[in-house]
């Protein structure tokens, strides 16, 4: 094991798996905006995404496809379930 509680290569083997959670924050949403060139409103201006279907800022679509477990556009709202 390492200092970071997983498998070093050696040590894996066949059928093994890993999970990886991460909350989307506000700071990960501007910063993913301000390398991508995507600064669409909906992603970092709270009172124009407010009229749209979510009510809030939401995450960017790379950011909510990176989690496999995210099992829906509404729960990258920006703070959703917080």
């Amino acid at each position: 094991m390492n200092i970071q509680n997983g498998c070093d290569i050696e040590h894996l083997d066949v059928g093994m798996i890993a999970t990886f959670a991460k909350t989307i924050t506000a700071t990960d949403i501007v910063l993913l905006a301000s390398v991508s060139g995507d600064i669409k409103a909906v992603h970092l201006n709270e009172d124009s995404a407010s009229t749209r279907a979510f009510k809030r800022r939401i995450a960017h679509e790379a950011q909510i496809k990176m989690g496999s477990s995210v099992t829906g556009a509404a729960k990258a709202a920006v703070g959703a379930g917080t």
